[in-house]
């Protein structure tokens, strides 16, 4: 899978997906998704969110219209 993160003191923010498969897991260590992260993003059907992601930010799958299943983890 091809991501971009950057490190923000203690977090790890998830920037930019760069793959096209259908499901897609975001891994435990990623604490923020960046606005716009899967942005118009055609091939995502199910996103899996680990329960270390503590903030999604706005418009983050923003033009994702063939995402069917999004799977929050308990935080």
């Amino acid at each position: 899978v091809c991501l971009e993160t950057y490190n923000i003191n203690v977090d790890i923010v998830f920037i930019k997906y760069h793959d096209i498969s259908d499901i897609v897991i975001i891994p435990d260590n990623i604490t923020v998704i960046a606005n716009g992260a899967f942005e118009n993003n055609q091939y995502i059907k199910e996103l899996i969110i680990s329960d270390s992601v503590r903030e999604i930010s706005d418009n983050a799958f923003y033009g994702c219209e063939n995402m069917i299943s999004l799977k929050l983890g308990e935080n």
